[in-house]
């Protein structure tokens, strides 16, 4: 209980001790080091099942399959490493099971 209450306060600390070593933007968190941080990279660690198209958020491919793939469902897009500097160890596609092939 208390760990949740200390979650609760650092959202309203101006402390931010997650700092980019790219650029030098900071964060209070350290999954929002992790997200900005692919804007440096040309790492993709989201993909499409149904599709070549990659994304290095994981709403935009569920946006992706929505808009294109409509009758496949969004389900949950396949990623890869939880940490972009370490190398794309994701596991290969599966293959597909739409056939619809509009990007």
């Amino acid at each position: 209980v208390l760990s949740s209450g200390l979650t609760h306060l650092k959202k309203h600390s101006e402390e931010k001790p997650y700092v980019c070593n790219a650029c030098g933007r900071a964060f209070r968190w350290a999954a929002g080091l992790r997200h900005h941080y692919l804007t440096h990279t040309n790492e993709h660690p989201f993909f499409c099942r149904y599709c070549p198209y990659k994304a290095k958020q994981k709403f935009q491919v569920i946006k992706h399959i929505q808009r294109h793939h409509p009758e496949c469902g969004a389900g949950d897009p396949s990623q890869g490493p939880s940490s972009p500097s370490l190398p794309n160890t994701a596991a290969p596609r599966p293959e597909p099971t739409c056939h619809q092939t509009i990007y």
